[in-house]
Parts: structure tokens; C-alpha cells; sequence
């Protein structure tokens, strides 16, 4: 990622992709780097959550 900050022509061409992104040169911004690991800190350990209870009633795997 580094280097593509430094030279973005050398590392890739901004256009449409066959999967329908559109990759721009805003790829070769520098945003800080990763996501930080805390940005979502909801923890999984609901045994009664509506969203469980619901799965309970219809039958369906959660």
C-alpha cells in the first residue's frame, strides 16, 4: 500500500472492473491505514436477543 501511495500510476489503472466497482484514483490516498480493531465493539455473548428469539420461533438455524 505503501508504495502504491507513492507511485498509484505504476500499481494500477482507475476504471470500471468487470465486477462493477469503480475504482477511481481515490485509491491512492492515504487514509491512515487499516480499520481499527475496535471500530465495532459489540460483543457476541447474547443468549436472549430478539433476533435469537425469533430464529427460535421460526425454526431457522441463527
Amino acid at each position: 500500500m505503501k508504495k502504491l501511495i507513492q507511485d498509484p500510476e505504476s500499481f494500477y489503472t482507475p476504471k470500471k472492473r468487470p465486477s462493477g466497482h469503480d475504482i477511481s484514483d481515490a485509491f491512492g490516498k492515504d487514509n491512515g491505514g487499516a480499520i481499527p480493531s475496535n471500530l465495532l465493539s459489540l460483543p457476541n455473548t447474547e443468549s436472549n436477543s430478539s433476533y435469537l428469539r425469533i430464529c427460535k420461533e421460526l425454526g431457522i438455524e441463527p
